[in-house]
């Protein structure tokens, strides 16, 4: 099968496909403002490469903190189910430094 000389490339799908193990970043805070200020301003360099922004396009996101799952325990709980729901069999959890303490805590109560 040839792909034609111009024109545009057929969509690909943009998430996790069915069997992936998407890293999910996560954090509990009760200060969602201040941590989303501060994963922006700490993301800025990673939005400005030509191949991340062009992901980040094709997603919808300003930036890459748009990707973290935070708030409260449900809020991340809710934020984990979406990657399930996108057909994700696994997740592999990272959790944002500054709230890492809390986070971990909030998890390993949930996950009991």
């Amino acid at each position: 099968m040839s792909r034609p000389e111009s024109g545009p490339l057929p969509p690909r799908r943009v998430g996790p496909r069915r069997g992936s193990r998407p890293l999910v970043t996560v954090a509990v805070t009760d200060d969602l403002a201040g941590l989303v200020a501060e994963q922006r301003e700490s993301s800025g360099l990673d939005a400005g490469l030509p191949a991340y922004r062009r992901v980040l396009d094709l997603a919808g996101l300003e930036t890459p903190a748009d990707v973290v799952s935070a708030g409260t325990m449900g809020d991340v709980a809710a934020g984990m189910a979406r990657y399930v729901d996108a057909g994700a069999t696994e997740l592999r959890v990272g959790v944002v430094t500054s709230v890492a303490a809390e986070t971990k805590r909030a998890l390993a109560e949930w996950i009991q």
